[in-house]
């Protein structure tokens, strides 16, 4: 084969240009105003707990165990929950749930665009409704017997409730809740001497395993211990549980919501625009008074691009007529191979367009 000097020279072994740089210099300065946030959010929960329980304004991280509740104390988880529920009822719909899916959708499929008052809505919710004491004594190894079992049957019951009724709260806590206190289960029924190890391997096999992060979840439990000593035990157990839910889970807790609401994303993070899209999106009208009943078969509105990109290649057609879905025999549209193609490739194109941000505009505008 005759050698090609242009095309030669532009391949290569590596695709990367200039522009990681920039987009390394953008992840750490992502990575410092996180941490700052964070910070933030936990001074936020402190102050809430404050407020609540020691009726004084301090943002410190103290256990409303402290404060000595009594009979008063009941009214407060439940005061908490009205909060969230108005805040979620006339403020944005957007802050229920863990946020993680949202933040998913606003990324792949938004643009990275999410609303001011979701911003502010939502970590002032999850303030009100978390997060911490608990996790120390499960570390400790304070918490055993009959009181283990308790924990994770109520904890369980009472995530499982919040986030089923819509309320806001997160995960990363009650799953570090949860797997703690499975840890410690199996160190007592093992008669092992260190609950507060195993408490650690179940906090990062259940965190690592559910939401298919093992290597997140051992960062985060070192980082909330400080134990490296315990390294070893921690990768076993998170890779052996997200070994697990990978053979028995179709998606993770991360992308469940958004499997419901008709968007399918891949462990790679990307979406394809066959499961975004649908027939509706691309179909055109009837070019003439037709029936469904003279095609082979037909698709209808709500029905994915990859759905009739199938019935297309199965029955070897161009054109699917769409069917209206309370009258499967009128016809509504149609919807062509080439459409569907189209809307591909324009998706693609619209994942490589860059819009300019507030510091291109203000830059333009100092010049």
């Amino acid at each position: 084969m005759a050698r090609n000097p242009q095309l030669d020279d532009r391949l290569g072994d590596y695709t990367a240009d200039a522009r990681l740089i920039t987009l390394s210099v953008m992840a750490a300065l992502v990575g410092v105003i996180s941490a700052f946030v964070a910070l933030a959010l936990v001074r936020l929960i402190g102050l809430f707990t404050n407020l609540a329980y020691f009726h004084r304004f301090a943002t410190s991280l103290v256990s409303p165990a402290a404060s000595g509740p009594g009979l008063w104390s009941l009214p407060i988880p439940v005061v908490g929950g009205l909060i969230v529920g108005l805040l979620a009822r006339y403020g944005s719909e957007k802050i229920r749930g863990h946020g993680i899916p949202e933040a998913m959708e606003a990324i792949l499929i938004g643009r990275s665009r999410i609303e001011a008052r979701v911003a502010v809505l939502k970590p002032l919710s999850s303030a009100i409704a978390i997060g911490y004491d608990v996790i120390h004594d499960l570390v400790a190894g304070r918490l055993v017997g009959i009181f283990l079992l308790v924990l994770l049957v109520v904890k369980a019951l009472i995530w499982a409730i919040g986030l089923g009724s819509g309320t806001s709260g997160g995960v990363l806590a009650p799953l570090l809740v949860m797997g703690g206190t499975m840890g410690a289960l199996g160190a007592s029924a093992l008669h092992r001497p260190d609950p507060g190890l195993w408490a650690m391997v179940g906090m990062a096999a259940l965190m690592g395993g559910t939401m298919q992060v093992p290597l997140t979840a051992v960062i985060f439990v070192l980082e909330l211990t400080g134990d490296f000593a315990a390294l070893p035990g921690l990768l076993i157990g998170s890779i052996a549980a997200a070994g697990v839910t990978v053979l028995l889970m179709r998606r993770s807790i991360l992308t469940e919501k958004l499997a419901r609401r008709g968007r399918h994303v891949t462990r790679e993070y990307g979406v394809n625009p066959l499961h975004v899209l649908r027939v509706e999106d691309v179909m055109e009208p009837p070019l003439a008074p037709r029936t469904a009943s003279v095609a082979p078969v037909v698709v209808y509105p709500d029905e994915l691009l990859e759905t009739a990109m199938r019935k297309l290649l199965e029955h070897e057609v161009e054109v699917l007529p769409v069917a209206s879905p309370d009258d499967p025999g009128r016809v509504v549209g149609y919807v062509e191979r080439s459409a569907i193609l189209g809307a591909w490739v324009q998706h693609t194109r619209d994942e490589h367009t860059r819009e300019e941000g507030w510091l291109g505009r203000l830059r333009r505008a100092s010049r």
